[in-house]
């Protein structure tokens, strides 16, 4: 359950942060760095979940979640998306 909850709400701030560093390019500047900083805390946050045994890894299902509860998925989908733009 903890985990559901810190994946959702993580994918959520992270879509927050794309939206406001492509809506407003003259801003990114500003949103990279608070980006990365929520990235390096929320790991940090995972990491200490994961070792005081608050989060359990029991299913395959418990292991997606976990990888979305990282920026795994949103590098890959970025990668992606700059790969076809290129070819358009």
């Amino acid at each position: 359950m903890i985990l559901r909850f810190f994946a959702v709400i993580y994918v959520t701030i992270s879509a927050i942060f794309v939206w406001k560093i492509y809506s407003d390019p003259s801003a990114s500047l500003g949103y990279a760095p608070m980006f990365m900083l929520f990235w390096l805390i929320a790991g940090i946050t995972l990491i200490t979940l994961v070792v005081k045994k608050e989060i359990q890894i029991k299913t395959n299902w418990d292991t997606i979640i976990l990888l979305f509860a990282t920026p795994i998925p949103l590098l890959v989908f970025l990668f992606f998306t700059w790969l076809i733009m290129a070819f358009l």
